[in-house]
């Protein structure tokens, strides 16, 4: 549970609102992050770097795509608090950068037998480093507000 400090210019409500909405869009994040989890095991050899040889006709990548659509569209559409809204657009860029790197994979895999598909691997890869990067400084927010909300 939340505890607001004594010192904090967050109102309860705020404080409410922002908890209910971080502890739903967690729910359907730990969703998203498993299927993306599932799609790096089998897409790389190092869950960081999408692979052709791994994922040659982008399957992988569609899968994901489809498994995640709806629950990411709505994390990314969701308005969020006050309170919440720089993790809302971390957690939405991380997202986005995640749908980027696949649609990219998925294409450069169903071209790859009629050009080379190493641009479009390798900007599908830098989506995933900034998915990552977005990611980490979603959970840096979130660790904040607990502190801010007062929760260890």
């Amino acid at each position: 549970m939340f505890r607001l400090p004594r010192r904090s210019n967050v109102s309860q409500e705020q404080r409410l609102q922002a908890q209910d909405y971080i502890r739903e869009i967690l729910a359907l994040m730990q969703k998203l992050d498993e299927e993306f989890q599932s799609w790096m095991e089998m897409a790389t050899e190092d869950t960081r770097a999408l692979v052709l040889d791994r994922d040659p006709e982008g399957q992988h990548a569609s899968v994901y795509l489809w498994r995640v659509s709806e629950s990411a569209t709505e994390v990314v559409q969701r308005d969020p608090p006050r309170a919440a809204r720089r993790w809302h657009e971390a957690i939405s860029l991380c997202l986005e950068n995640r749908g980027a790197a696949a649609d990219l994979f998925r294409d450069a895999a169903a071209l790859s037998g009629l050009k080379d598909p190493s641009s479009k691997i390798a900007e599908a890869n830098k989506r995933l480093g900034s998915a990552l990067r977005h990611r980490t400084r979603a959970e840096t927010l979130q660790k904040q507000l607990q502190e801010r909300f007062g929760e260890h």
